[in-house]
């Protein structure tokens, strides 16, 4: 190693990028890849963050080797069946290839979002909903007894997905604190689906609404911290709106004109 960095230092521009590409291929990330990174991240529409697209890169580069590791092995093992003429063992060989190709199509996305989460890879993971979200129309309120109905329409970039984001309704109480308000399911978090519309139904009996807001997160934000502690992950006792722990998570706020 210490000869790699001395050889780094002291050689000529044609070794250090000797050195970079020798390195990176062990990695399974080329040069070239590194160079596309940049433009490939301005064409997508995200800020190029190294460390992301380093990690990015090597997590499919590991699925695409385990992929293919798997698929060398299992027609290896068909092979060799097939010529000891075991055909029963050949076909449930690849049987069990199907069946595990299966598994990890329909997986995928989920340990995609779980790598991106657990090191909050920006390539890994939906963009912010900052950036996301075009806008909201179509808000209504319409009350009902004491059931306060707000319904509406996220607008959504072109090929985002509304299962990714989630929408919050925040109030301010008369402390000055602005809180997630409970809705009648007894739930705070309106999961948006890719049609983006929203019902938010609100016992009025139990909470008053005053300057309130909808504050959509990228579901992905806080789902760790689920997991981890058992609690929700989004901001409570904001103090002003928009808040700095809203706005570090990328979210799109909308304040509801009452």
């Amino acid at each position: 190693m210490k000869e790699i960095v001395s050889d780094f230092i002291s050689g000529s521009a044609t070794e250090k990028l000797a050195i970079i590409s020798n390195i990176s291929t062990i990695l399974g990330v080329s040069v070239v890849t590194f160079v596309a990174g940049p433009f490939l991240s301005e064409f997508a529409g995200k800020e190029f963050i190294v460390s992301d697209f380093i990690i990015s890169v090597i997590f499919y580069f590991l699925c695409l080797w385990g992929l293919l590791a798997l698929i060398y092995n299992a027609l290896k093992e068909m092979y060799k069946f097939g010529k000891e003429k075991k055909y029963a063992k050949a076909t449930s060989e690849g049987l069990v290839l199907l069946f595990v190709i299966w598994i990890g199509i329909v997986s995928f996305p989920y340990v995609k979002h779980f790598v991106g989460d657990t090191f909050n890879v920006s390539y890994l993971l939906a963009q912010h909903a900052s950036k996301a979200i075009k806008k909201v129309e179509g808000v209504n309120q319409e009350k009902t007894g004491e059931i306060l109905t707000i319904s509406g329409r996220v607008s959504l970039g072109e090929g985002v997905k509304g299962s990714d984001y989630e929408l919050l309704l925040y109030s301010k109480s008369k402390s000055g604190i602005y809180n997630p308000v409970i809705l009648t399911n007894f739930e705070y978090v309106f999961e948006l689906s890719g049609s983006g519309k929203f019902v938010l139904p609100v016992d009025m009996e139990r909470k008053y609404l005053s300057d309130a807001h909808l504050i959509i997160f990228r579901s992905s934000d806080w789902s760790l911290i689920r997991r981890s502690t058992n609690r929700s992950g989004y901001p409570e006792s904001v103090t002003s709106m928009p808040n700095k722990s809203i706005e570090d998570l990328g979210a799109f706020i909308y304040r509801i004109e009452t």
